[in-house]
């Protein structure tokens, strides 16, 4: 499932660039102040934990010095814990706003919708940049070894997620990307956003689409949806 948040821009008229960190930082305020205990137990996972956001997706993007303006935003979060989407429904809803940086977001609407997981072979694309490690540093579609360090994290997460060995991939493809720097506590890091082919059984795509790709994913990063 995922849940679907539309906002107006804020009285400032843009967000900042990097954005992602403070949205994920909010989202996980508002979940604390509807449920401490909800919250003490995701806080308290150090690894997966079961939730992914999308970056705040303008419509009528405006590109400021500092930041991105747009006539309204949409905010994406995807799990399959259901209880978790429904209690961030209601949090944002009792507030009325998200407050990026201070920066309030009046919110339009938010419904929790189905995922649809489409058939593999399949193209998607990230709606968030994504955080992918190798040998203790962040890298990016033109340092070595790139596309097998998604597909050794792809089958790592898939035997966390559903308990057993995973099947093969038969394909991952970057169609193309773009390599970013995003700041998450005065630190930049390298990351990407792309759109990729990747035959895999559906259950595999299921999981990307629901937990997303790569590392920090709770923070803002790594959320994958279907190309349409």
């Amino acid at each position: 499932m995922k849940l679907i948040l539309t906002f107006s821009p804020p009285k400032e008229k843009m967000i900042p660039f990097d954005h992602n960190y403070m949205v994920g930082s909010s989202l996980y305020r508002l979940l604390a102040a509807q449920s401490p205990e909800y919250a003490q137990a995701l806080h308290n996972k150090t690894n997966n934990k079961g939730y992914v956001i999308s970056s705040l997706l303008p419509s009528g993007k405006r590109i400021y010095d500092k930041g991105i303006g747009a006539e309204r935003y949409v905010l994406i979060v995807a799990s399959r814990d259901n209880n978790l989407l429904a209690t961030l429904q209601v949090a944002i809803q009792k507030q009325g706003h998200l407050n990026v940086n201070n920066s309030l977001l009046p919110l339009i609407q938010a419904s929790i919708v189905n995922i649809n997981i489409p058939p593999p072979p399949c193209e998607l694309l990230t709606k968030s940049p994504v955080l992918i490690k190798k040998n203790d540093r962040f890298i990016r579609p033109d340092d070595a070894g790139f596309n097998e360090a998604v597909i050794d994290w792809i089958k790592r997460k898939y035997v966390h997620y559903y308990q057993k060995s995973c099947p093969e991939i038969r394909l991952f493809n970057i169609v193309n990307y773009e390599n970013k720097l995003k700041v998450v506590k005065l630190n930049k890091l390298a990351c990407t956003v792309m759109r990729f082919f990747i035959d895999a059984p559906e259950d595999v795509i299921e999981m990307l689409l629901t937990e997303g790709i790569g590392s920090k994913t709770a923070l803002g990063f790594g959320f994958i949806d279907e190309v349409r």
